[in-house]
């Protein structure tokens, strides 16, 4: 191993918990939170296969989606916990060590790799089911189509796109980290030394960020979605003034007025249009007060509850875009538990957006758009 490392070495969290296997981490950790979401579907007769207008349904001999989900996001986990293993058995929390077996985290994406894109093997079948193959393939297709801001034609498959999509955008800043790691890879860096969020961050760092608000943007103005649109575009002033900002301080009190209108609108979009909520229009429902007449959940409370979170973590997702987080001296913690609670936002936010599209679709007449 080559255990040459730069002057300044991985910080104390970063010896426990790299950079590459964070990244790996959130992935893993969302495939988790799908099958929840799917589970809960499942047990809720919310027919998610419709609504996102599934290619295949599970026979009787095969597992439900959301089983097969579970088993993928345990096999991943297992490689994941036994990486991990592996590396602080021979690191010890050393920084040196650290540094030397970087190999074991790169060899890692690389598995991860084979298992979601290679071509299902027979007997993998009776674990996973045919379908499973079918949902990785899925995603694939999904992402190549929506990466450029794509969407399906078929009004009935527009929905997946929609929830891919803006998933896309709560992995905005990990996605930012994947191209830190490959730029630090390609420089001939160790990516399990302390990340150098420099490295192309003039260009490659702040575009890696905005791509998923931008497929989002594109999506919208081709379905002809202006108000909608405009709430993604508010996300680009955050962006570019955090990048400004960490050159030129005297920009930060315009970037604290673009991340407060980015965050009350993507707030007030998330509750009165994504989740047809009343709470901040003067249109009232027979119904508990600011919720809708038809609801698939039945308490009042936890809509309350969760229109309280996503408030309080909006802010929070908008503070975190900021690349000048990368001027800040032992924040690696701190910046990994904000992108672990968005994607928990994400997790909570997509039960209620197919909630309200399942409302929509069975009960339309009785929703206010």
């Amino acid at each position: 191993m080559d255990a040459a490392s730069p002057v300044e070495g991985p910080d104390t969290f970063s010896r426990v918990l790299p950079l590459p296997f964070r990244l790996q981490f959130e992935l893993v950790l969302g495939f988790w939170l799908w099958a929840l979401n799917l589970h809960a579907f499942h047990l809720l007769n919310i027919d998610i296969f419709t609504l996102i207008h599934y290619p295949t349904r599970p026979t009787h001999d095969e597992p439900p989606l959301h089983v097969s989900t579970y088993r993928l996001a345990m096999l991943l986990t297992g490689m994941w916990m036994g990486a991990i293993i592996l590396f602080w058995n021979f690191t010890h929390g050393q920084a040196d060590l650290v540094i030397a077996y970087h190999c074991i985290p790169n060899l890692l994406f690389l598995a991860i790799l084979a298992v979601l894109f290679a071509p299902r093997l027979p007997w993998t079948q009776s674990v996973f089911g045919s379908t499973s193959s079918h949902g990785v393939h899925r995603l694939l297709y999904g992402l190549l189509r929506c990466a450029p801001g794509g969407i399906a034609k078929a009004k009935g498959e527009k929905f997946g796109d929609v929830l891919l999509a803006d998933a896309l955008t709560s992995y905005a800043k990990p996605i930012s980290e994947v191209f830190v790691t490959l730029c630090m890879l390609f420089k001939g860096m160790h990516t399990t030394n302390k990340p150098d969020r420099a490295c192309g961050h003039e260009f490659i760092v702040p575009l890696a960020i905005a791509w998923p608000f931008v497929i989002r943007l594109r999506q919208c103005i081709k379905e002809q979605q202006w108000a909608n649109a405009a709430k993604y575009a508010t996300a680009f002033p955050v962006i570019i003034l955090s990048s400004m900002m960490g050159k030129d301080p005297t920009w930060k009190a315009i970037w604290r007025i673009a991340a407060l209108v980015n965050s009350l609108y993507s707030f007030w979009w998330d509750v009165s249009m994504d989740w047809d909520l009343t709470l901040l229009s003067r249109y009232r429902h027979r119904s508990p007060f600011g919720l809708r007449q038809h609801r698939v959940f039945r308490a009042p409370l936890l809509y309350y509850a969760v229109v309280a979170f996503d408030l309080v973590l909006r802010f929070a997702w908008s503070w975190k875009l900021s690349l000048a987080l990368v001027y800040l001296d032992g924040i690696e913690g701190g910046v990994f538990l904000l992108e672990i609670v968005e994607l928990l936002r994400r997790w909570v936010w997509v039960y209620f957006r197919v909630e309200t599209e399942w409302v929509r679709s069975t009960q339309p007449a009785s929703i206010a758009l």
